[in-house]
């Protein structure tokens, strides 16, 4: 993304990030910069929406114990 000035800001919206996902840890850089040499500021946010691949059932300790007995 590029654009904006001193006086004009730029944005992106719906950014899709699904194809750079990657099982583990993932890092997201967010650089900001004014060519100005002014005053300058981000303002970020984000959402993570998931769907677990195989579906999760609750357990307890007892049920845990009793697979390594």
């Amino acid at each position: 993304m590029s654009g904006g000035n001193f006086s004009n800001g730029g944005s992106i919206v719906d950014l899709d990030v699904t194809d750079a996902i990657r099982a583990g840890k993932n890092t997201l850089y967010v650089y900001q910069r004014d060519l100005g040499c002014g005053w300058a500021g981000v303002i970020f946010s984000a959402t993570v929406d998931i769907d677990s691949p195989t579906p999760l059932t609750s357990t307890s300790w007892g049920n845990i114990k009793s697979m390594y007995r």
